[in-house]
C-alpha cells in the first residue's frame, strides 16, 4: 500500500503543486484512515486544494449491482485567503469545509454507501446553513475538472470529485432537472468550482417575468399562490377534485395557522413519493396524518401524474423556505423557492393564476410572514365543506 499513497501523491502534486501539509485523522467505525492534503496558491492555481488520500484504500461498494470505479479520492477548493491556521479552524465558521470534506471520505465506509458525481447532501433535513456566515446548505459531488481519474500499480481506477457547496434552491433545482442542468447554470454565470460563501444563488431560467410582483407578497401570500398553483395543475389533469379537498384543506392551513413548522411536517407527508414509500403505516413515522388518511392517500396516489409529487415537494420546499430564521429584506429564499414551483407548472403546461389577488397580502405585515387569513376562501376546490374519509 506504501507505493500506491507515493504513486497518489506524485500525481496530485502534478496536477495541483507540491504537499504544504497533511491533516490526518482517524475515525472510529471507518474501514480507512484518511488524509488530507494541503497544496497552498500557486502562481497557476489562485486557490487552496485541499485532496483526500487514503479513501480509495478500500472499496466503496463490494456488491455486483455496482457500476463503475468502486475507488475514489476528494478535492476540495478554498480561496486563497481562507483561513487555515489551527486556532482559526477552532472557528465553525472556517472550519466547516474541512469538517464536511472528511465526513464525506468516510460515508462509503462507515454506512456501506456509495459516492459517484452528481449525489447531494443536504446539511440535515430540511437543509440548514453550514455557519453563521453563509446560507449555503448542501453539497454536491462532481467529477474533478483538473484531476483525470488515475490508475495505480494495481491497476485500480480511482476517481476524483469536487465537492462544491450549494444552496437548497440549487439542490431542488438539481433534483428536478438533473445536476447536469446545474453544472452548466453554474459555468453560464462565471461561479467556479472554487468554495464562494456569498456568491449569488442559480435560478431556473425560462419565461416567467413577473416574480419581481412577488416581492411585495408578504410569505403567506406567496405560499397560497403556491398552493392555487397546485389547484389548477388538478384542475387541468381532470381529476375528481372531491377527492383531493383532504389534501388541499392540508395545504390551505398555511395561510391561517400560528404554527407554520406544523404545517411543514404536513405538507412532508403529504408528498407522495415519500408516503407511497412507506406502504404500511406506522404513527411513530407521522405526526400529523392518522392512519385513515394515510391509507386513503396511498390508494389515491397510485396512479397520480408525476407533475403532481413534484408539486407538493415544491409547496413543501417552499413552506420551509424560511425555516430556522427571520425574512430579511423581499425573502429572497421563498422567493426563489415560489419561482421553482412557477417553473414546474410552466414546464407541464399548466395555467398560472391572476396575482392580482394575492397582492393584498403584504411582505410588511408580521416581519414578513404576513397576517393570518382564511385562505379556503381562495380555493376553486373547496367550494363546500371537506369530504370525510
Amino acid at each position: 500500500m506504501q507505493n500506491e499513497t507515493t504513486d497518489i501523491l506524485d500525481f496530485i502534486t502534478k496536477q495541483f503543486g507540491p504537499i504544504n501539509n497533511t491533516i490526518s485523522e482517524i475515525i472510529p467505525g471507518s474501514r480507512v484512515a484518511i488524509d488530507i492534503q494541503v497544496i497552498l496558491p500557486s502562481q497557476e492555481n489562485d486557490f487552496i486544494t485541499l485532496v483526500t488520500t487514503g479513501m480509495s484504500d478500500c472499496a466503496m461498494d463490494v456488491s455486483e449491482e455496482c457500476k463503475g470505479s468502486k475507488y475514489a479520492e476528494l478535492v476540495l477548493k478554498w480561496p486563497a485567503n481562507w483561513p487555515i491556521s489551527r486556532n482559526e479552524m477552532t472557528n465553525q465558521d472556517y472550519y466547516w469545509p474541512l469538517k464536511w470534506l472528511r465526513m464525506v471520505a468516510h460515508i462509503p465506509h462507515q454506512y456501506d454507501g456509495w459516492l459517484e458525481e452528481g449525489v447531494m447532501l443536504p446539511n440535515g433535513e430540511p437543509p440548514t446553513p453550514f455557519a453563521f456566515n453563509t446560507a449555503l446548505s448542501c453539497i454536491l459531488i462532481s467529477t474533478s475538472k483538473e484531476m483525470r481519474s488515475f490508475i495505480d500499480s494495481e491497476n485500480r481506477i480511482i476517481n476524483f470529485y469536487t465537492l462544491i457547496p450549494i444552496y437548497t434552491e440549487e439542490r431542488m433545482l438539481a433534483l428536478q432537472y438533473g445536476h447536469v442542468y446545474l453544472l452548466e447554470r453554474f459555468e453560464e454565470f462565471g461561479i467556479t468550482d472554487v468554495l464562494d460563501i456569498q456568491r449569488e444563488r442559480i435560478k431556473k431560467k425560462g419565461k416567467f417575468k413577473d416574480i419581481g410582483k412577488f416581492k411585495e407578497i408578504s410569505f403567506r401570500g406567496r405560499v397560497a399562490y403556491g398552493i392555487s398553483c397546485f389547484e389548477n395543475a388538478l384542475i387541468t389533469l381532470n381529476y375528481d377534485l372531491s377527492d383531493w379537498k383532504p389534501v388541499v384543506n392540508y395545504l390551505w392551513e398555511f395561510t391561517s395557522s400560528n404554527n407554520l413548522d406544523d404545517c411543514n411536517s404536513a405538507t412532508a407527508e403529504l408528498i407522495p413519493d415519500g408516503l407511497l414509500e412507506s406502504k404500511e403505516y406506522d404513527e411513530d413515522d407521522f405526526e400529523r396524518l392518522t392512519e385513515n388518511e394515510f391509507y386513503y392517500l396511498y390508494n389515491l396516489y397510485q396512479k397520480i401524474d408525476e407533475s403532481i409529487d413534484t408539486l407538493l415537494t415544491d409547496i413543501h420546499e417552499l413552506g420551509q423556505s424560511h425555516a430556522y430564521s427571520s425574512i430579511s429584506g423581499y425573502g429572497e429564499e421563498s422567493l426563489n423557492s415560489l419561482e421553482i414551483l412557477i417553473y414546474t407548472m410552466i414546464v407541464n403546461n399548466f395555467p398560472l393564476p391572476d396575482i392580482k389577488p394575492f397582492e393584498k397580502f403584504s411582505i410588511k405585515e408580521d416581519k414578513g410572514w404576513g397576517n393570518k387569513f382564511d385562505g379556503t376562501k381562495l380555493s376553486k376546490i373547496l367550494l363546500e365543506e371537506s369530504s370525510t374519509y
